[in-house]
């Protein structure tokens, strides 16, 4: 009986196999502007621990420079307080790019409006240092909820809602 569906198990050498598919989804990529060194590294490494990966840059000319390229980011996490360009102005720019305005944007600062973030497109803001423990988890949060609205729009545009 075995030998009936062998022809279907056993690989024919003539015929190329198919290539082997990483599954793996494709590790979250951030981005990070903060000019606080010790920070930017402490972050990094927390972030890390969920294997994702963390670009930082330390200054607000360098930051847009980025956000205006066509890097892809699942996240972008800003500090207030950065020279040349304010975080919160930042985020208004951001907000205005069109290959931009989708990604999640979380304010992490020492030094921050909440009430004007917020109103600048902020998707979340969180404090330094009294939110650092808590801010994997945070992003974690925020990028899960997004990938499912993202899931539950692309279904209803599917459906033709």
């Amino acid at each position: 009986m075995a030998h009936q569906f062998s022809r279907f198990i056993e690989h024919d050498a003539t015929m190329p196999m198919a290539p082997e598919m990483d599954l793996k989804p494709a590790p979250v990529r951030i981005l990070h502007v903060e000019d606080d060194e010790f920070i930017a590294d402490m972050v990094k490494e927390i972030l890390a621990l969920e294997g994702w990966h963390v670009e930082t840059r330390d200054n607000g000319v360098a930051a847009l420079m980025t956000i205006a390229g066509d890097t892809p980011y699942d996240l972008i996490l800003l500090d207030n307080d950065l020279p040349e360009i304010a975080g919160v102005e930042i985020l208004r720019q951001t907000r205005s790019m069109s290959h931009r305005s989708w990604v999640p944007i979380v304010m992490l600062s020492g030094n921050l409006d909440e009430p004007l973030a917020t109103l600048s497109g902020a998707d979340m803001c969180l404090r330094k240092p009294d939110d650092l423990p808590r801010l994997r988890e945070a992003l974690a949060q925020l990028l899960t909820s997004r990938r499912n609205g993202s899931q539950v729009e692309a279904n209803a545009a599917t459906n033709g809602r």
